[in-house]
């Protein structure tokens, strides 16, 4: 993703372009607490967010294969919340 500072720049991806993988993060952004919420809206947060989407379901090379429009909706929220959920742990280790 290069430098992104912006998060709209995130969306540029093809990972991230998915309907499916975005209806995915909206259900999962709905099960975080407000202080996980709090921290994922400062940009930099965010940003690391979309990096591991993208990271998971790359645009092209290994696992750029299995796109998240493979995956059935409870499928895709359980691999979406495995990849998203270190990120949000690494917050409360770091005490973002």
């Amino acid at each position: 993703m290069g430098r992104a500072s912006n998060p709209e720049r995130a969306f540029l991806r093809q990972a991230m372009r998915s309907l499916k993988i975005r209806k995915s993060l909206q259900r999962w952004l709905m099960l975080q607490d407000d202080q996980a919420l709090e921290w994922l809206s400062k940009t930099s947060n965010y940003v690391a967010l979309c990096k591991a989407i993208v990271k998971r379901w790359p645009d092209r090379g290994p696992g750029s294969a299995k796109r998240p429009e493979h995956y059935r909706d409870e499928r895709l929220d359980m691999e979406l919340a495995r990849v998203l959920d270190p990120v949000v742990r690494h917050r409360n280790r770091t005490g973002d």
